[in-house]
């Protein structure tokens, strides 16, 4: 992501509109439908409160002490201590993916018309669906849709405890879809998800996550849980403060140690409840932050929409 466009957007930053949220449409067969923004997305969008100049530091923040409690416990002793240590590579493996909450994460290989392949995290949102990152099954460099989208649910490493599945379905909102080939800006991080389909009721083996908003968020511990680009193919989960100054309109920009970790969730973690909720999909980096897209209210009516065919 260029710095450039994250500067020029931290000071103006764009508004979501009703014309980014159209909902495109592919399924298996190769065919693109596309329809209008949901009517609840439309309303949702006239609630939002006006895009103020974000607050964000220009340079990285040093790490704060994270709190215990909201730290997703990795292993199974739930252990947390190691992973307040700052300045350290922060990530730990998840040796048993077949354990809830891990086992609602899933390794998508998408295969595009020129043979390129991509792979990327999501995460399980119902019986049929999981949220992920809409660069990872839409080529922005060729505005290409995929051949094929593969999914591991708990991939780790050559074994795939809960089988293999293919997604016969997914909505990507256009103002991702249909932003210029070649290009990928602000503009185009800000619709950065996807909501993906299956044919069989994965997430009834699996499990799955809930999804919400909060416009009032002021600090949370951000969860991510995926795989990353230098651990192929196995699950490997971090945590990290989300600053009130990170917490942008519509992004989370963040320090999490996640190395390409596309796609992930950025949830929270509730001990009382042993509860967690998404808040964010893992899109894009720079030298300065990582960025999530925030679920914000029109979001959370576009995924439903997605997600339950309203």
């Amino acid at each position: 992501l260029p710095e450039a466009s994250v500067r020029a957007s931290r000071a103006a930053p764009p508004k979501l509109d009703e014309a980014g949220f159209g909902v495109s449409t592919w399924s298996a067969d190769g065919k693109v439908e596309t329809s209008p923004a949901p009517a609840s997305v439309v309303e949702a969008l006239k609630t939002m409160a006006p895009s103020a100049p974000s607050q964000a530091p220009a340079e990285r923040a040093k790490p704060g002490k994270l709190d215990p409690a909201g730290i997703e416990p990795i292993s199974a002793s739930g252990d947390k201590q190691s992973r307040l240590i700052s300045g350290q590579d922060e990530r730990e493996q998840i040796r048993d993916t077949t354990r809830y909450p891990f086992s609602t994460v899933i390794y998508l290989l998408t295969e595009f018309p020129d043979g390129s392949r991509k792979g990327c995290a999501g995460t399980m949102i119902g019986p049929n669906h999981a949220i992920t990152a809409a660069n990872c099954v839409f080529d922005t460099k060729t505005n290409a849709w995929p051949q094929s989208v593969a999914v591991y649910p708990g991939l780790n490493g050559e074994n795939a405890p809960f089988g293999s599945y293919y997604v016969v379905g997914l909505s990507i909102a256009d103002g991702f879809s249909k932003a210029p080939k070649g290009s990928y800006d602000f503009d185009r991080l800000l619709y950065d998800i996807a909501v993906v389909r299956f044919e069989e009721a994965v997430g009834n083996k699996t499990g799955w996550l809930a999804i919400g908003f909060d416009d009032g968020m002021q600090q949370t511990i951000g969860n991510i849980v995926g795989y990353p680009a230098d651990k192929e193919f196995t699950m490997w989960g971090t945590a990290c403060e989300v600053d009130p100054k990170q917490i942008e309109p519509n992004l989370f920009a963040h320090l999490c140690d996640i190395q390409g970790t596309g796609g992930a969730a950025l949830y929270q973690y509730f001990q009382d409840s042993d509860s967690r909720t998404i808040y964010g999909v893992q899109a894009a980096d720079n030298d300065q932050a990582n960025y999530a897209v925030r679920i914000t209210g029109p979001w959370f009516d576009w995924i439903l929409a997605a997600r339950d065919g309203q």
